[in-house]
């Protein structure tokens, strides 16, 4: 497998800060999608790897008295990433 993807629709995410916003909680929403609503939030940032997930998310907890995820972003990544496609050494494809 070369790469395994289904991007998210923040569907969950918005639901989720919907229902704190709802509550009268001050959400600030972290998103790689734009929300349908994006002015009921006190604040939205995008982001679009998950490296820049990581940031924003630490960075936004630093100010927060709870924190809700709804995003199911990659639980690794590559130690070393190749520069370009690696050839296979010394193996025959299978029929």
């Amino acid at each position: 497998v070369r790469f395994i993807g289904n991007r998210s629709s923040g569907k969950m995410g918005f639901a989720l800060a919907d229902a704190a916003h709802a509550r009268g909680a001050r959400v600030s929403l972290i998103t790689t999608v734009p929300p349908p609503r994006p002015d009921v939030y006190d604040r939205v940032q995008y982001v679009e790897t998950v490296a820049d997930m990581r940031a924003a998310v630490l960075t936004a907890c630093q100010s927060a008295d709870v924190l809700l995820m709804a995003a199911a972003v990659s639980d690794f990544r590559v130690a070393t990433p190749a520069a370009h496609k690696v050839k296979k050494q010394g193996q025959k494809a299978s029929k």
